[in-house]
Formats: C-alpha cells, sequence, structure tokens
C-alpha cells in the first residue's frame, strides 16, 4: 500500500499534467518603505507565472420574471496549494494565447495536491 504522501503526490501530478494555461497574482503592498527615499508608498506586487487551469460552468437563472433567458457563470481557477491568493487579488490568466483579466472573488478552497479560487472577470462589457 502507498503512502500518503505517495499518494498525494501522484494525484498532484495527474492534476497537474491538466494545467495548459499560466497566471500571475498582482496584490496590493501598503505601507512598504521606499529604500532610496525613506517615504512610505502603496503599490502592487506581481508574482512569477505559475501553471494553472481555468473552468468554466454556465448556470441558468430561472427566477426571470420577464421571460428572456439569462445566465450565470463560475469561473474556478486550479493552481498548485502553495501559490498566496488573497481574496481581491487581481489574476491575469494566459489561456489558449489570450489574456484574460480576473479578480479572486473569495478565500481559496486548499486541498493537499491543488486549490480552486473563484474568479470574477475584470473587464467591462458595453451591451
Amino acid at each position: 500500500m502507498l503512502s500518503k504522501a505517495k499518494m498525494v503526490s501522484i494525484k498532484r501530478k495527474a492534476i497537474e499534467s491538466l494545467y495548459q494555461d499560466t497566471a500571475t497574482i498582482t496584490t496590493s503592498v501598503k505601507g512598504q518603505v521606499d529604500p532610496k527615499t525613506g517615504r512610505v508608498i502603496n503599490g502592487e506586487k506581481t508574482s512569477p507565472e505559475y501553471p494553472c487551469r481555468i473552468s468554466y460552468k454556465t448556470f441558468p437563472i430561472t427566477n426571470n420574471p420577464n421571460g428572456i433567458a439569462e445566465f450565470s457563470q463560475l469561473i474556478t481557477l486550479f493552481i498548485a496549494p502553495e501559490v498566496d491568493i488573497p481574496a481581491g487579488s487581481k489574476v491575469t490568466v494566459n489561456h489558449l494565447g489570450k489574456t484574460l483579466e480576473f479578480t479572486a472573488s473569495g478565500v481559496p478552497a486548499r486541498y493537499s495536491d491543488h486549490q480552486e479560487v473563484e474568479l470574477k472577470n475584470r473587464m467591462k462589457h458595453n451591451g
């Protein structure tokens, strides 16, 4: 019988073999002291690229009184469990040759072999 650590390792390799995208995480940095000027500055910090995968699920909205079909979309990011993605972070995903911009909408669901982060689209649409 395999040890728990070996099973997690095998499962993680299987999950990561499905990763076809890359993501960078941008977080706010508050109250950092600029070493050159000594001034306190606010800014952003961007991570290196991490392998990942995004998943889309679409759900019909059933309580629609006007009879027009409406749908809700759930976007989930699958990424390694050690990547820190605070709620509200900007997440940029390179997916099939396109750059997609999201916001991490909540606290990640962390597992021993991956984590799942719900995303909200940051792009504004006219229409």
